[in-house]
């Protein structure tokens, strides 16, 4: 009998140190691919910009409760200081999607490959929602 609780016991051990590291490691992956997001919305390439700003959208809609606060920051400053108009167009609309959860209830980002697509059908569905009075 003692020796079946020390077996179970010691399994437990073993089941939850792999559950920690890979909750760990899942942490620090993501923490990586918001590296890699940040790199994409600095390119010097506007294509590049504008398809991680939808990337980014798609991202928050997969796992809602991470940080996204350096991402969001990223995207103000893109919304009032990149050079291209429809850059700061889409990101100031993907900063409105990031301060307003309900509108991925609303449209989906993953239904898109082109952010031009996303973006008007985003500006559209705020434009017509309460979210417009806010």
């Amino acid at each position: 009998m003692n020796t079946m609780r020390i077996l179970l016991v010691g399994l437990l051990l073993v089941a939850t140190s792999l559950s920690f590291a890979q909750v760990k490691q899942s942490e620090e992956q993501f923490e990586q691919a918001k590296k890699c997001y940040l790199n994409a919305l600095d390119s010097e390439n506007q294509g590049v910009r504008d398809s991680a700003i939808l990337q980014v959208v798609k991202v928050k809609v997969k796992y809602p409760d991470e940080n996204y606060q350096t991402i969001i920051r990223k995207l103000q400053k893109l919304s009032k200081r990149d050079d291209v108009f429809y850059i700061r167009t889409h990101a100031y609309l993907a900063c409105e999607f990031f301060k307003h959860p309900e509108l991925a209830q609303m449209i989906n980002p993953a239904d898109y490959q082109v952010p031009a697509f996303f973006f008007d059908q985003l500006y559209q569905k705020i434009t017509e929602s309460p979210l417009a009075m806010n």
